[in-house]
């Protein structure tokens, strides 16, 4: 869905950022995939700045997923 993504991470990759942000800009960028296909259902062209603001909000709510679209750990 984000035809981007791997392209972006190879770049990431080879400006030698670290592997932790790697890592983390994978697992957001995945979770915002998962947010699009599974929550509001719009593909990657159509969002909006409300799809952002709904993603925003999505992300403090108790029924956010993470990347593997389980639950969040509680702290």
């Amino acid at each position: 869905m984000l035809n981007y993504l791997e392209d972006f991470l190879l770049h990431i990759q080879t400006n030698n950022y670290s592997l932790e942000t790697l890592y983390n800009y994978e697992r957001d960028l995945k979770t915002f995939e998962n947010f699009l296909k599974k929550e509001i259902k719009i593909p990657f062209e159509k969002i909006t700045k409300k799809t952002i603001e709904q993603y925003k909000a999505y992300l403090v709510s108790c029924d956010r997923k993470t990347a593997m679209g389980q639950n969040p750990r509680k702290i």
